[in-house]
């Protein structure tokens, strides 16, 4: 049988209506933060990708983006940016501060 630990720590959690409210408040902050970060990354990117409005509707950690294997293989070796080959990338991983440096080597 698996362990309860973890289901008994989120038990506490949400039957806790201090501990419910930070986790609530927690979600919101990240939550408004993957947005600005979308928001900011279609932004960089629009001027060169016409479908650059899908990085803004989509939701979640994750973003698909329309570039080559190859591309991907070049922003490796050239400037650090690391992402599966086919274009899944972390937006939860970005900092606001960088999303124009990474927009400018996506689109370079």
């Amino acid at each position: 049988m698996p362990p309860d630990h973890g289901a008994a720590v989120v038990r506490t959690i949400l039957d806790t209506p201090e501990l419910r409210a930070d986790w609530n408040d927690e979600l919101t902050t990240m939550r408004l933060r993957l947005r600005a970060l979308r928001n900011a990354l279609a932004d960089a990117v629009a001027p060169r990708w016409s479908n650059a409005s899908a990085i803004r509707a989509q939701e979640g950690m994750f973003s698909l983006l329309p570039i080559s294997a190859q591309d991907v293989l070049r922003l490796r070796a050239d400037h650090g940016i690391y992402m599966p080959t086919s274009g899944r990338i972390n937006i939860a991983g970005l900092k606001l501060g960088d999303v124009a440096r990474v927009a400018m080597h996506l689109t370079s």
